[in-house]
């Protein structure tokens, strides 16, 4: 423990660490100190998505005549029986000690060579895992419960991530309001969020309307068609895990199906026009 003329805070012995008070800078009072990697640590922000089935290989490694991965567009791949345009795709290296992922849209496919929206950013060798997912939400859950989740790296991996925070966006046909779900009458049994850690379940929130949106966050918003700036139904939604002034933690989500962040939908949303999730991360750090 260090004092720099205030308050006390924790260094961790190494100046690229977040530097974060543990008291209260006006009384003193000891607080819950905020998570947060190394400043250096990668960030992303994943869809919460669902398989489309089983994943297929790479047939070919990634490579680039300059020296680049980033002319790279095409993925050879060793099936596209789950595959179609417009998926959401995750390629996985599994390679212990240097864990990448990429993610992209399938643009087109010619056989079994897949164009993609952005070009693949890491050399990716044959083998490596392919998932093909949805990431969108407006589906029936009714009969039999969809769930799309959020995990870190392939099965068997090491990789770690932190999520800090659930955004969500809705298109909506029509106007919103409190007393419904998007624009279409309060949900049954709703849509809920679950953490899965080892084997172990926890419920978190659930919501069958706007209303319990906005209980659970203060930052739920509606859009308007009526409104020239935005032209559109629907509303968006942060519900942020992190802070002293939240939650006061993050959720940790490992490799494969060890520990997933899942949304599960139990009604029929497909009235719905478009509703999607993302959880915005970082990688652990030693």
């Amino acid at each position: 423990m260090e004092n720099f003329g205030g308050p006390p805070f924790k260094t961790n012995g190494t100046p690229q660490r977040n530097v974060e008070p543990i008291c209260n800078a006006f009384n003193d009072h000891l607080i819950v100190e905020n998570i947060k990697q190394d400043n250096t640590s990668p960030w992303n922000d994943f869809y919460f998505s669902q398989a489309n089935g089983p994943p297929t290989t790479l047939t070919s490694p990634i490579v680039s005549v300059s020296g680049e991965y980033l002319d790279t567009y095409v993925i050879s791949v060793a099936s596209v029986a789950n595959i179609s345009v417009g998926d959401w795709l995750g390629v996985f290296s599994g390679m212990p000690g240097d864990e990448r992922y990429y993610w992209s849209e399938v643009l087109a496919i010619n056989t079994l060579d897949l164009t993609m929206i952005t070009p693949v950013d890491y050399p990716f060798p044959i083998g490596a895992t392919i998932l093909s997912t949805t990431k969108e939400m407006a589906v029936d859950g009714s009969v039999t419960p969809q769930t799309f989740a959020i995990q870190a790296g392939g099965a068997g991996g090491s990789l770690e991530i932190d999520i800090s925070r659930v955004m969500m966006a809705c298109l909506a046909d029509s106007a919103v309001s409190l007393a419904e779900f998007a624009d279409i009458p309060v949900l049954t049994r709703g849509m809920f969020i679950r953490v899965k850690e080892n084997g172990v379940y926890r419920n978190k929130m659930i919501a069958r309307s706007n209303f319990d949106l906005a209980q659970f966050a203060f930052d739920w918003e509606p859009y308007a068609a009526l409104n020239p700036q935005q032209g559109q139904d629907g509303f968006n939604w942060r519900f942020s895990l992190n802070g002293d002034d939240k939650h006061g933690a993050v959720s940790r989500v490992s490799g494969g199906d060890i520990g997933t962040l899942q949304i599960i939908v139990q009604d029929d949303l497909t009235d719905i026009a478009s509703i999607e999730a993302v959880g915005a991360n970082s990688e652990v750090t030693p």
